[in-house]
């Protein structure tokens, strides 16, 4: 599959837990239930936005932290919902831990966006380079290097493939 050039992505970049690491964690419940709900914490995203991502296939781009290598990965969403999770859903467990950690005071619940993720794979960073911001076309991994957002809208100006259906 390939999502087309000009597509609009949203760009996460995300934190470990501890001693969790971020993508595996996920990556085996995905392999094990298909999918895998994944928890932005903090400020919901906005329904708007993520309409709009949506609409334009629901790709997702991961940019993890620069201590593990800021390795990128990309992730096809089919859903999302902003509020706590239900018992139906499969989300890492130590999800649960950070609530009663307190060096993570910003997780006082599972209040959030849920982003349901049926395919996650690591991309080389060579992606990173033909990502840019839709609000003014600024190359997005120059902003990624001076500013501490964690969440941008994105195109590429190239088609990226994914193995999307066969991994």
């Amino acid at each position: 599959m390939v999502i087309g050039r000009n597509q609009k992505l949203l760009l996460l970049r995300y934190n470990e837990y501890r001693k969790y690491d971020f993508m595996k964690e996920h990556g085996e419940i995905l392999k094990k239930n298909g999918c895998v709900w994944l928890l932005k914490v903090g400020k919901p995203l906005p329904e708007k936005s993520m309409d709009s991502i949506m609409e334009s296939g629901g790709w997702i781009v991961f940019r993890g932290p620069k201590a593990r290598g800021g390795k990128f990965y990309i992730a096809h969403c089919r859903e999302y919902f902003n509020g706590l999770p239900n018992e139906k859903m499969k989300y890492p467990q130590y999800y649960e831990e950070m609530i009663d950690d307190e060096d993570t005071w910003f997780v006082d619940d599972l209040h959030g966006t849920w982003l349901c993720i049926d395919y996650l794979a690591e991309k080389t960073s060579e992606i990173s380079k033909h990502l840019f911001l839709l609000s003014n076309q600024k190359s997005a991994i120059d902003v990624l290097n001076v500013t501490r957002s964690s969440v941008m809208y994105v195109f590429s100006d190239v088609d990226v493939q994914v193995g999307f259906g066969k991994e």
